[in-house]
Parts: C-alpha cells; structure tokens; sequence
C-alpha cells in the first residue's frame, strides 16, 4: 500500500508532474495549488508525507507551511522542493524537522533525476 501524500506547488505543472510521478510510484496523492489550501489540508486531513514547493505564489512559504504542518503532526515526513537554494530557510527546516530537500534548476524538473529524486524523498510504499 502506498503512502498518502500532499503535494503542495503553485506552478500548474510542476504539481502534475509530482503527482503523476508518485501515483505512478503508487502512492495517493493529493495536489495544493496555494499555501493557504495546503494549510488546510494539512491541518485538517491525515497525510503520510508533505511534498511542498519553498516558494509560494501567495505571499507565504513552504517553510512555514512545513513547520505548521509538523507541528500539528509530529511524525508527518516532509520535503521541500525548491528551484532557488534552501540555505535561507535552514533554520525553520530544523525547527519543522524537515527530511529531506531537493534543489532543481527549474528545466531539471521535468527530468529523470526530480523523477527519481521525489520518489526517494517520499520513500517506498
């Protein structure tokens, strides 16, 4: 059985892909488009993993997405990807307990390795 995850992107198609990727993995995957929509989700469902984008279209950040996340469930695994360096938001990624990060270049998003990569991130079924 696979583990049910969040997905939170607001780049449209960065998102599909995600998804597409772990359902392929057989994972049940459920898509975000904003911070404020995967806050609630997050909040008020039960997920295995957090998949979040660190930059968000409406003001907020997936770090502070993830680390209320984890705050409200502590065993919650979570992974920030980004197409810009982590190392400015470090500290909130200890504090949320992050598990793991993937820094693309944008273009590499549609390639085998972020394929690879988010599988790995999210970890076996």
């Amino acid at each position: 059985m696979g583990k049910r995850v969040l997905v939170v992107d607001d780049e449209a198609q960065v998102g599909r892909l995600a998804v597409k990727v772990l359902f392929a993995a057989g994972h049940d995957v459920v898509l975000a488009t904003s911070f404020e929509e995967g806050r609630k989700k997050a909040l008020t469902e039960t997920y295995d993993v957090l998949v979040t984008d660190l930059t968000l279209n409406d003001g907020q950040n997936g770090a502070k997405l993830a680390l209320d996340a984890s705050n409200h469930d502590h065993g919650l695994r979570i992974v920030v990807i980004s197409s810009v360096s982590l190392s400015s938001a470090l500290d909130v990624f200890d504090s949320a307990r992050v598990n793991r990060s993937i820094v693309k270049r944008i273009v590499e998003k549609r390639s085998p390795t972020y394929a690879k990569d988010l599988r790995e991130a999210v970890g076996a079924r």
